[in-house]
């Protein structure tokens, strides 16, 4: 259930102590990899993370203890060294899209 899901993303951002301001911005802009440093991009390896990614991230660190310094990842998201993960996480996202029905349609 969608609420659930936010729930427990909200959950997850408070277990890294991340501050409301940075928790609405996450909700609205996600986090954005560029791995290729503004260069073109024609390999795709700069990815997108909604808030719903974001959350399978944190998860994932954290259910694997994976150190990461959250703070660092969310003032400079290019800076993460782990290319493969953002790209597994990024995937996963994508297979998850969840689509809510617009009400009274």
């Amino acid at each position: 259930m969608l609420k659930d899901e936010i729930l427990e993303i909200l959950d997850l951002l408070n277990k890294y102590n991340i501050p409301e301001e940075s928790q609405r911005e996450l909700f609205e802009k996600g986090l954005h990899f560029d791995f290729t440093y503004g260069d073109p991009d024609p390999t795709n390896k700069n990815q997108h993370l909604n808030i719903f990614g974001v959350g399978i991230l944190l998860k994932t660190c954290l259910e694997n203890n994976i150190r990461i310094n959250v703070k660092k990842l969310l003032d400079e998201p290019w800076m993460f060294q782990d290319e493969n993960l953002i790209k597994e996480v990024a995937m996963a996202q994508n297979r998850c899209k969840v689509k809510v029905k617009t009400l009274g349609k």
